[in-house]
């Protein structure tokens, strides 16, 4: 009876899981198939259609996920999705065969528009939800959602581009006008970064973009340019101008063009047949971009420091380590006072981030802080510990050097970043590898001091072979950490190479 009853749990198991898996619902989005594919396709104005194996999986579907959520809001356009199977019956192989749909291309998207037959096909990258919404939106003329983007302001920008120069004042007023009712702080931000470029575009003129798409075709002959990020991207459809606004540089409000300097790195990724030199290309528009981005940040705060951020409670937090390290050393020959003012020092590291958000104290002069301190207070102890300690410190003064010109994130690892890499960096370190990779960081210089001072023996009672077992954890993560560190000299040395002009040639 038990083994009946233990096989009829496993059936009833493995039934609700494969219906589970078949009957996955992605929210916004339709099941097609052979039978009613021409039904739905002809009675839509707008159809995106993925066409992918059964039961997709994984980023791409999650992408999917993503772009079908954002549809939602836009009446004219079906998200859809034909699942082919390559066994059994082969459902809906025939649609397969008709759009030209091969199977080590999966997922592949096609728009089809006014019912027509012949769709539009999709070859970018189907691991960005982002770029697939673009595509629609350029073929389609329809607007969909993206980062930093207002469908009202753009529909504004729309009708600003089209209007006579008399008209564009009462447009930039109506533009101001909307902006006071946003409530929404990242709202503002978005709405003043349109109402600036239309600004711009008034007082100089539609040859103002022009002028500014000719000077970044320099790019395309090698030539290094500066500050010519875009902040709205234009595309132009049979029926309209859209513009969507993507925030990538707030020092360049005032130019809307295309970003020529992306754009040529993408041409060039896709002109390299080494995967390794292709590599090398996604890393430096990564850099790139995140420097952009931390521009952007940088330019939204306050462009004087003044006394008002220097006593931000977070910044006051990072002074308080320095005066607690600087404390530490003077009593260096006492290592159990040593280790208490150093230990606070090391766990108020943790304090002042959260800190920073917890009250929106967030600043560029905190973030430089942060580190300079860390660098400052394991400087010194390494130094003192060993006649080599100077080079795993210069080892990081290089590494912040790489990282803070560029604005590269310790936190979002990117799909072209090495397995270590991301596996360290995934969801903010909180992973095995991010924990080991700190906490060799920051412990083991003072795990190091302990054990030659004889602390660990006399304040925890640690036996050898522990103090032992726990410096070779502690080393194996500052070893993990190391090659993170080394990735990023390595990639920022490549930047370097890659557009270290002569700044005479610009």
């Amino acid at each position: 009876m038990a083994d009946m009853k233990g096989a009829a749990f496993l059936c009833s198991f493995f039934l609700a899981l494969f219906c589970r898996i078949n009957g996955e619902i992605v929210k916004g989005a339709v099941s097609l198939n052979s039978g009613v594919f021409d039904k739905i396709i002809s009675r839509h104005r707008v159809v995106l259609v993925k066409f992918d194996e059964t039961y997709p999986y994984g980023e791409k579907q999650d992408e999917f996920k993503k772009v079908a959520q954002a549809s939602l809001s836009q009446t004219d356009l079906l998200v859809a999705e034909v699942q082919i199977a390559d066994y059994g019956d082969k459902d809906n192989s025939d649609l397969a065969e008709r759009f030209g749909v091969k199977k080590e291309n999966y997922p592949v998207y096609k728009l089809f528009l006014n019912g027509k037959d012949e769709p539009i096909s999709y070859t970018g990258d189907s691991k960005n939800a982002d770029k697939i919404k673009k595509f629609v939106m350029q073929e389609s003329g329809l607007w969909l959602g993206l980062p930093a983007c207002l469908e009202e302001f753009d529909k504004l920008v729309a009708e600003f581009l089209k209007a006579s120069p008399e008209a564009r004042l009462g447009i930039v007023e109506k533009a101001e006008a909307a902006l006071k009712t946003l409530t929404k702080d990242s709202d503002k931000e978005s709405a003043e970064v349109y109402i600036r470029t239309m600004k711009k575009i008034e007082e100089k003129g539609d040859t103002f973009i022009n002028s500014e798409i000719e000077r970044v075709e320099k790019l395309k002959d090698g030539k290094k340019t500066s500050g010519i990020e875009c902040v709205f991207y234009i595309f132009t459809t049979k029926s309209d101008y859209i513009a969507s606004t993507t925030i990538i540089n707030y020092n360049f409000l005032q130019a809307i063009i295309l970003t020529r300097r992306i754009n040529f790195l993408n041409e060039a990724m896709d002109k390299r047949t080494n995967d390794k030199r292709q590599k090398g290309y996604k890393l430096i528009l990564y850099f790139i971009t995140n420097n952009q981005a931390h521009n952007e940040k940088s330019s939204k705060r306050s462009t004087t420091m003044g006394l008002e951020t220097l006593l931000y409670v977070p910044n006051i937090i990072g002074y308080l380590r320095v005066i607690l390290t600087v404390a530490a050393f003077v009593f260096y020959q006492q290592p159990h006072l040593f280790i208490i003012l150093y230990g606070v020092s090391v766990m108020l590291d943790g304090l002042d981030g959260y800190t920073a958000r917890k009250l929106k104290q967030c600043s560029d002069f905190g973030a430089w802080l942060d580190v300079v301190v860390d660098l400052f207070s394991r400087g010194l102890l390494w130094c003192s510990l060993h006649q080599y300690g100077y080079l795993v410190i210069f080892i990081e003064w290089v590494t912040f050097v790489c990282t803070h010109c560029r604005g590269a994130s310790w936190r979002v690892p990117e799909e072209h970043f090495p397995w270590l890499v991301t596996k360290v960096m995934e969801n903010g370190f909180n992973t095995h590898w991010g924990f080991a990779a700190i906490s060799g960081l920051h412990i083991l210089p003072l795990w190091i001091y302990a054990m030659k001072t004889s602390c660990l023996d006399s304040m925890f009672s640690m036996p050898i072979y522990m103090q032992a077992a726990g410096l070779a954890l502690l080393l194996a993560g500052r070893i993990i950490c190391m090659f993170v560190e080394f990735f990023y000299i390595k990639s920022h040395i490549g930047i370097l190479l890659e557009f270290g002009t002569n700044k005479k040639e610009n």
